[in-house]
């Protein structure tokens, strides 16, 4: 039973539509067998709900790195020193507002997902931070969580997963192939 619904656009590949007639069909089982849920949803969200998804490789790369960039962060956070001396953050002040406005103005989970960027990029570098920050930053990360499902309750393994499905691609290179394709090339120049 489901008590909300959400209407997107279409979903495109490449520059098709995503549909059984073309045979483009990528399926969620499929793609989070070598993805995880994570990145199909953090695809999902970095679009407004009314606008086009494009789906290609470049995406899904992009999306890969930003779902680590965000578990790593998570990591990083929980790692934090608390010292009430620390210089007191006047950014997060106002992060966890900036995230809720863009959700409240027509659902605009990119422009949370741009707003928490931006609040991770202003913790780039800091290791210490006193007890009320402390607490802020994980109530930021706790609403990431739980309103978006952007961060994964065991981060170490989201990150795991996906650093050993690319260690998998880079080993599933057939030597073969680059070895045609390297005469097809030098013929191709002939």
């Amino acid at each position: 039973f489901c008590s909300h619904w959400a209407h997107n656009e279409f979903l495109n590949f490449k520059d098709d539509k995503m549909s059984k007639s073309l045979g483009n069909v990528v399926t969620i089982r499929n793609f989070t067998k070598d993805y995880t849920g994570q990145v199909l949803r953090h695809i999902l969200l970095s679009v407004h709900y009314r606008a086009r998804l494009e789906w290609n490789d470049l995406i899904i790369k992009k999306a890969v790195e930003e779902v680590k960039k965000i578990h790593e962060f998570v990591l990083s956070a929980e790692s934090l020193v608390i010292n009430n001396r620390a210089q007191t953050l006047e950014f997060l002040k106002n992060s966890l507002e900036k995230i809720k406005s863009e959700l409240v103005n027509d659902f605009n989970s990119a422009g949370a997902l741009g707003q928490y960027f931006s609040f991770i990029r202003e913790m780039n570098g800091i290791k210490e931070v006193t007890e009320a920050d402390y607490f802020k930053i994980k109530e930021i990360n706790a609403f990431m969580s739980e309103a978006l499902g952007l961060i994964n309750a065991k981060p170490q393994e989201v990150l795991n997963f996906l650093n050993n499905k690319e260690k998998e691609k880079v080993k599933t290179v057939d030597e073969s192939w680059v070895l045609t394709k390297i005469e097809e090339r030098k013929q191709a120049k002939a």
